[in-house]
């Protein structure tokens, strides 16, 4: 019997800041972890990818890259960022936002 299986990655990256209070390295990772052994519509085989994909400015960028059924995909999307932004802040990760400081110094005269 062939059985037309078609699971989609669901791509998504999550910035955790420089500095943050809490160790985000090693919670950032638990949580996505966390969150995507939880969902029964992410599935086991392939197996979600959760890793540091670039050091930006001012954030680590994880990859976060569970995979489902495409027919799950933009449910579990949706629910996947209000899960992650709820537990992030729980920890006391913030999202960084573009910034920009501007110093002005006088000259004597």
């Amino acid at each position: 019997m062939l059985e037309n299986f078609n699971p989609t990655a669901l791509l998504t990256d999550y910035l955790i800041p420089w500095g943050s209070t809490s160790p985000w390295r090693c919670e950032a990772r638990r949580i996505l972890e966390k969150i995507f052994s939880e969902d029964e519509r992410i599935l086991a085989d392939p197996a979600p990818l959760v890793a540091p994909g670039e050091l930006a400015d001012s954030s680590v960028n994880f990859l976060a890259r569970p995979w489902v059924n495409s027919a799950d995909y933009s449910s579990v999307k949706w629910d996947t960022y209000e899960k992650v932004k709820l537990a992030f802040d729980a920890a006391g990760i913030g999202i960084p936002y573009p910034q920009m400081d501007v110093h002005v110094s006088k000259e004597a005269g």
